[in-house]
C-alpha cells in the first residue's frame, strides 16, 4: 500500500499491527516537478513489539499450612506496560517427590 501524507508530515503511525508480520518501508518526497528518491527500505518485525518482562521476586508469603501457602512476585517497571499493559499470570505449579538416596 502507499500512503500519501500532508506535507510537513515527518511521521507515519502503523495501526493494528500484527506480531507475526514484518513490515517494510520507505518513503519519498513529491513536488511540482515530480517524485524525488525513495529512501532505503526499514524493515520492522512485528515480533519486535514488546512482551511484558519477566517478573521480580517470585517468593513465600506467609506460613505452609496443611491446606495451602501463598506465592508473591513484582513486576519490573516498563514503558511497554504502559503501552501494553498486562492482561493476566499464568503460575505453573509442579510437585517434586522426595527419594531417598541409598
Amino acid at each position: 500500500s502507499i500512503y500519501q501524507l500532508v506535507a510537513g508530515m515527518d511521521t507515519y503511525t502503523v495501526s493494528e499491527r500484527q506480531k507475526a508480520l514484518t513490515y517494510r518501508f520507505q518513503s519519498r518526497a513529491w513536488n511540482s516537478l515530480g517524485a524525488g528518491e525513495w529512501s532505503e527500505w526499514l524493515e520492522v518485525s512485528g515480533s519486535q513489539v514488546s512482551l511484558p518482562p519477566t517478573p521480580l521476586s517470585l517468593t513465600r508469603v506467609g506460613d505452609v499450612t496443611a491446606r495451602s501457602f501463598n506465592i508473591s512476585w513484582r513486576m519490573p517497571s516498563s514503558a511497554s506496560l504502559l503501552e501494553f499493559p498486562v492482561l493476566h499470570y499464568q503460575v505453573e505449579l509442579t510437585s517434586v517427590s522426595s527419594t531417598t538416596l541409598v
